[in-house]
């Protein structure tokens, strides 16, 4: 079975550099789970077709997949043109490349061309796409990054590479961790701006338990403005009215494996309290 032979999943949650409150958005917001590092057979380290990730998908009970294969040699635009986009059976494809300077390009149409990372970052944003840091264990300067939208929290590379022949392991990739984004609705446009702007995106390993649960049965750990300040109850005690804040929540179980990394969210207090 060759299911999971492409099926290497990578997640984000994401952190724009931009540090400006974004208001509320019109619509309610709902609640997609997705893989946003995906190669399929036009990838030279893939031989899945999408077929193959569309079942995957439906079984792990993905909503949206963002496509980054590595551009062919002989053909760097192919994935865009052949690749799936759009809803099928539904589920979400997005697409987009992976880059060798450890840059993810979501919702580009053309091949990017630049010549160092911040370049290459940049002609993404020229087409409306998301940049997004990947491999982290790789990056050397970070500082080529400021611009970039988001970075991979979570690699599930490096542990496959230790467990690849654990078949028990290999089978429960697909439901062992999820990004969630809330978004408006489940199409490109609206996915995209959740993983660009935050909205309470988070990473969530399924394998430690229901997320639900988390905020009840986990340990609870806050940061306000890159601070680590105990609970929630903290953040209400100490976000004081007119300024902007950035909060985050980590989630873990007793035994101090994670559970929900939640990407940082920008607030301002209304009426003396957040």
């Amino acid at each position: 079975m060759r299911l999971l032979s492409f099926l290497i999943l990578f997640l984000a949650a994401c952190q724009g550099p931009n540090e400006s409150f974004t208001p509320a958005p019109g619509k309610p917001l709902r609640e997609f789970r997705g893989i946003i590092h995906c190669h399929s057979l036009f990838s030279h380290d893939s031989k899945g077709t999408y077929e193959e990730i569309l079942a995957a998908a439906k079984a792990a009970k993905i909503d949206f997949i963002c496509m980054t294969d590595h551009p062919p040699k002989d053909d760097k635009g192919r994935p865009l043109r052949e690749g799936w986009t759009g809803i099928h059976d539904g589920v979400l494809f997005i697409q987009g490349a992976e880059y060798s300077d450890q840059i993810l390009a979501l919702g580009i149409k053309e091949p990017i061309t630049g010549k160092d990372r911040r370049e290459t970052i940049k002609a993404i944003h020229e087409q409306g796409g998301v940049a997004i840091a990947c491999h982290p264990e790789l990056i050397d300067d970070w500082d080529a990054f400021a611009e970039a939208d988001g970075m991979e929290i979570y690699n599930v590379h490096a542990t496959l590479q230790r467990k690849a022949k654990d078949k028990v392991w290999m089978l429960r990739i697909p439901k062992f961790v999820t990004t969630h984004v809330r978004a408006e609705e489940l199409t490109e446009q609206a996915i995209l701006a959740a993983i660009r702007g935050g909205h309470g995106s988070s990473v969530v390993f399924e394998i430690s338990g229901d997320p639900r649960e988390a905020p009840s049965k986990g340990v609870e750990k806050a940061y306000l403005n890159g601070e680590y300040v105990g609970t929630q109850k903290e953040i209400k005690q100490r976000a004081g009215p007119n300024q902007l804040w950035i909060s985050r929540l980590e989630y873990y179980r007793e035994d101090g494996k994670p559970w929900i990394l939640q990407a940082p969210v920008r607030f301002k207090v209304l009426g003396g309290r957040p």
